[in-house]
């Protein structure tokens, strides 16, 4: 399977190195370190609480399953650790119609006008070569015959919101 993007192929098997790639191990941040919002906020209790088991990359489907529904909650550093296991996930089943993970992760992306800034303050430690990954997942999902069609609207305000991020962010 591969991608049209203009005069450019991208082959879908190539965004899995490319990830590996551009995603170093990280340990997992801790504590409130993983969240996003200050102390008290339920969701983010929630959470840690429900992440507590998971430590080492790859995460499994469970972890993935958690995530999928409170990803506002992340830190910057919750989703710098999320993303590799979480956007590999995706590719693995972006054939599989009902993979609800794959939907939340472009409406994540395409943030309402109220929640852009938060947005960017979660992706403001990801380099232009996560970003990338980013650009050419949403690429795929755009190419695909059900995700262009199920999240057409979403998946362009998204390229435009990650594409828009990558231009004003430096190093590789």
């Amino acid at each position: 399977m591969g991608l049209q993007h203009g005069v450019f192929l991208v082959p879908i098997e190539s965004l899995f190195t490319q990830i590996a790639d551009a995603f170093p191990a990280m340990e997992k941040p801790q504590g409130m370190a993983l969240t996003f919002h200050p102390r008290g906020c339920p969701h983010c209790l929630f959470l840690r609480d429900d992440l507590a088991e998971y430590q080492r990359h790859p995460l499994p489907e469970a972890a993935i399953r958690v995530v999928q529904h409170e990803m506002s909650c992340l830190s910057a550093a919750g989703w710098l650790w999320v993303m590799p296991s979480y956007l590999l996930h995706c590719l693995k089943y972006i054939d599989e119609r009902d993979r609800s993970e794959i939907q939340f992760l472009i409406y994540n992306l395409a943030p309402k006008p109220a929640y852009v800034e938060e947005t960017k303050m979660r992706l403001v430690h990801f380099n232009r070569a996560q970003l990338q990954c980013l650009v050419q997942f949403l690429q795929c999902c755009q190419a695909h015959k059900h995700w262009s069609v199920h999240c057409e609207a979403a998946l362009q305000q998204a390229l435009n919101f990650v594409c828009d991020l990558q231009a004003v962010t430096s190093g590789s």
